[in-house]
């Protein structure tokens, strides 16, 4: 188990955590498991962040050479609106 899944505390600190890059997504996301273990980190990390008294909110910047249909669904999914 990792410390995403098992509840543990993350091996570096991402209270301070400004920006987090996705680059080349679109192969990333063809990765077996990535897209699951993206969404896992951001929570954890969101979760981590929210706890924190004044950490600064997190950006999320995607890179991508194309914008398939997965990758506008992991889009959707990690940014919203």
């Amino acid at each position: 188990k990792n410390w995403i899944t098992s509840g543990r505390k993350p091996p570096l600190d991402v209270t301070n955590l400004k920006i987090l890059v996705f680059d080349e997504a679109d192969q990333m996301l063809d990765a077996n498991n990535f897209k699951d273990m993206s969404l896992r980190i951001i929570k954890a990390i969101e979760d981590k962040k929210n706890k924190a008294k004044g950490a600064p909110p997190l950006q999320i910047l995607l890179f991508s050479a194309t914008f398939s249909d997965v990758v506008k669904e992991f889009t959707s999914r990690v940014v919203g609106n």
